[in-house]
């Protein structure tokens, strides 16, 4: 008996505490409206001067003296969680939201207010609160199911978590409201990544569900392309090709995809048709002229680099690639001891590697140096005869001299006796 007492004081003691503040603060009943409607005006009054220990207490009287009605309630209790968390007591902050839930379930402000609060304390290192977190924005996006915000916010949270799985599987919902999501599927391969599995399986996922949209196609493509997997990479762009065989941005991927697959015939093929189209730039062009030398297809190459040079953009580049055709012209039609027309090609590449290092490409004066002891000299030039005061490849001379026509496209280059 002597307990139950005790026990029936202390709750008459903590009855009267409660009973004695309230009374205090708010004062009779029947004063009370005047009071209420002057302290929500110094609420507004303290917010707008940032004084937000002020609002604390405020909002804290106003809750218990209930003041709160329907139309002011929300505001009431945004201003006393946002005023906790502007002076930093975040943990408090979330309380304040929580305890406007109860009254405003389903207040979209609150729910969004108290899922940041809540964040920022996951932050903050402490991952208790992930499950209040994920809660908050799960009734968020329950409430509005076009939103992707919450489930943005979800992904986020399970990655700092470090729960791979479950950000998946909020991922896969967010990509079902918004499939070209850039970040989500960026975050998908992360997380695909972080569990140790190919992150082109995130791309191929969509692509196989729908072959014919280009953009999937595309980026199932890079996605192999940055995996390495150029076997693969090949075998998908055909099957891309099938339903977009003319688009640019594809033409270009994919004879990347056989350059570096070392397809060279592949990578012609398509090359040619982005050519055809009229709108190939020098970058490609000296590409296709690359393709075709490693074909030995040295009138072509020589061509294409012309058509690159004459483009006038990325020339150094565009003159790079018209001296290693020729230098790689010499290694294949050149006699084992130089004759005077292989010498001349050389000339031909110095100046063309000349012209190269005044554009910007520096180690283009390596090459040039290299060809010192290859071009033509006076000596040779005194070998061919007097009547010659310059000579082009293309001259009968040098195909008396080679025994073929092998440099007869080279036109309309002369070079000058020594």
């Amino acid at each position: 008996m002597k307990k139950i007492a005790i026990i029936l004081l202390s709750f008459n003691f903590v009855f009267l505490q409660e009973f004695d503040e309230k009374l205090f603060i708010c004062g009779e009943k029947k004063n009370r409206k005047e009071n209420c409607e002057e302290n929500k005006q110094f609420l507004v009054n303290y917010w707008v001067k940032n004084d937000f220990n002020s609002v604390i207490e405020l909002a804290y009287n106003l809750i218990l003296c209930e003041c709160t009605n329907v139309d002011d309630e929300e505001d009431i209790y945004l201003r006393y969680g946002q005023a906790y968390y502007n002076v930093g007591k975040v943990d408090s902050s979330t309380w304040a939201f929580k305890k406007g839930l109860k009254k405003i379930p389903d207040s979209v402000k609150l729910l969004d207010w108290a899922a940041q609060s809540s964040g920022r304390e996951i932050k903050m290192g402490n991952l208790n609160k992930l499950d209040e977190h994920l809660y908050f924005l799960e009734t968020l996006y329950e409430i509005d199911t076009e939103n992707t915000s919450p489930l943005e916010r979800m992904s986020d949270a399970y990655k700092r978590a470090e729960m791979f799985e479950e950000q998946i599987v909020v991922i896969d919902q967010w990509l079902k409201v918004d499939p070209t999501n850039k970040k989500a599927i960026s975050n998908k391969k992360s997380a695909f990544e972080k569990l140790g599995k190919d992150a082109s399986e995130v791309d191929e996922e969509r692509w196989n569900r729908e072959p014919e949209n280009l953009e999937y196609g595309i980026l199932y493509l890079k996605s192999l392309m940055n995996s390495e997997n150029y076997d693969l990479a090949s075998e998908v762009a055909e099957e891309v090709l099938i339903y977009n065989d003319s688009n640019k941005r594809l033409l270009k991927l994919v004879s990347d995809i056989f350059i570096k697959n070392l397809n060279d015939k592949d990578a012609a093929k398509y090359l040619e048709k982005l050519k055809d189209q009229g709108d190939i730039d020098s970058e490609y062009l000296i590409k296709l002229s690359n393709v075709y030398l490693n074909l030995d297809k040295y009138n072509k190459a020589y061509s294409i680099s012309n058509s690159a040079i004459n483009l006038n953009k990325n020339i150094g580049k565009a003159y790079f690639q018209r001296a290693n055709v020729l230098e790689r012209m010499v290694d294949f039609y050149g006699a084992d001891e130089l004759d005077f027309c292989d010498r001349l090609i050389y000339d031909l590449a110095s100046s063309d590697y000349n012209l190269a290092y005044k554009n910007g490409v520096l180690n283009a004066k390596v090459y040039k140096n290299n060809l010192k002891e290859l071009i033509t000299s006076v000596g040779d030039w005194f070998l061919v005869g007097e009547k010659f005061s310059s000579m082009s490849p293309d001259n009968l001379q040098c195909e008396k001299i080679k025994g073929c026509d092998c440099y007869s496209f080279v036109k309309n280059r002369e070079v000058s006796r020594k």
